[in-house]
């Protein structure tokens, strides 16, 4: 859940300069303060990957939509709420402890800010999500057949972590 409730990732072709980084985006400089260079594309996702990158950001999506559509949301300080809302999405392994206290350490006080800041995560989920699965439907046709491809693929829940933390170590993201 990086940048607030979300731990997304829109391929490296559309990273915006200047936005904030997310849980799979490097952010800054490299760490040896070398200039950046051009660097391959990564990996597809693998089908794993990318349910787990969709389970990810419906979870994140719905909690800030219900945040968003909180009356007092841009008049009062909704900071209680987003915990609970990370809070419930740390219960259901969406994000780790770390993550959460980043995320949590950049809600603004403002509840105007707060409201713009959700909003943002929020877009940052969708196009992240979004991007994803351009990303895999460009790498992997399939056979156009639902049963033949429900056979070749399960994903399971309980992988969620590790299929995140491979999707973010190819987007770059990685743990810091």
């Amino acid at each position: 859940m990086p940048n607030a409730l979300d731990n997304g990732m829109p391929p490296p072709a559309q990273a915006q300069p200047g936005a904030q980084g997310n849980g799979l985006q490097q952010s800054g400089p490299p760490a040896n303060g070398a200039a950046p260079t051009a660097m391959a594309p990564p990996p597809p996702p693998t089908h794993e990957q990318t349910v787990a990158a969709l389970r990810h950001f419906d979870a994140i999506k719905t909690e800030l939509t219900t945040l968003l559509q909180d009356p007092a949301a841009g008049r009062s300080d909704l900071k209680s709420k987003i915990i609970d809302g990370v809070t419930k999405l740390v219960s259901e392994r969406m994000l780790s402890a770390p993550q959460a206290v980043q995320q949590l350490a950049q809600v603004p006080s403002d509840p105007l800010q707060q409201r713009k800041w959700m909003q943002t995560m929020l877009a940052q989920a969708m196009q992240a999500e979004q991007g994803i699965v351009e990303h895999h439907r460009n790498t992997n046709l399939g056979s156009g057949d639902w049963a033949t491809e429900a056979q070749k693929h399960v994903s399971n829940p309980d992988d969620h972590m590790h299929h995140m933390a491979a999707l973010a170590a190819n987007y770059g993201g990685g743990a810091k």
